[in-house]
């Protein structure tokens, strides 16, 4: 009965890993996707002759890949606040409410009295096709995202890396 329980703690805390590691493996393809572009998604294109190379369209494929990364790192939050310390959470959480912000928001600069954006998304009537525009601030946004998860990285490091540890035989145990 006991080991039933201890194997079933282990499965538990195994599956709780994995949907941790599942977090950061889904945000380091959506940071690949935000710079890049998909590949993936490319061969769709080309499947249906849709303009890959177009940058416009490009340009939508990162935003969308930066809008699946901040939701990604919400619900990567939710399942870290029991095992980050309290203190390191609300910074984290703070910091990804701000970049929230300017993806919503812009950034308003004092100095030149103009709201800086991350994006617009523009239609060509004539065309009838839709696309984005990328400006600057999309990248520092992008910079500031992969910042985020390197802390969330270093606050986990105690789960995702194991630590050499003294056993009392004198051998060491990971």
């Amino acid at each position: 009965m006991l080991e039933e329980s201890r194997e079933s703690e282990k499965n538990v805390s195994d599956k709780f890993l994995d949907l941790i590691f599942e977090s950061l493996q889904n945000l380091q393809d959506f940071e690949t996707c935000m710079s890049r572009g998909c590949s993936n998604l490319i061969d769709f294109m080309r499947e249906f002759n849709i303009n890959y190379q177009d940058p416009l369209r490009m340009n939508y494929i990162k935003v969308e890949n930066m809008m699946l990364m901040i939701q990604e790192f919400d619900k990567l939050f939710t399942n870290i606040k029991s095992i980050v310390e309290k203190k390191e959470m609300e910074s984290m959480e703070k910091k990804l409410k701000k970049l929230k912000g300017e993806i919503d928001k812009g950034v308003y600069s004092k100095k030149e009295k103009i709201t800086f954006i991350a994006f617009k998304e523009t239609i060509n009537q004539k065309l009838k096709t839709r696309g984005m525009m990328i400006y600057p601030l999309f990248d520092l946004i992008s910079k500031k995202l992969l910042e985020l998860r390197g802390d969330v990285v270093s606050s986990l490091k105690h789960i995702l890396f194991a630590q050499k540890q003294e056993n009392p035989s004198g051998k060491q145990l990971y």
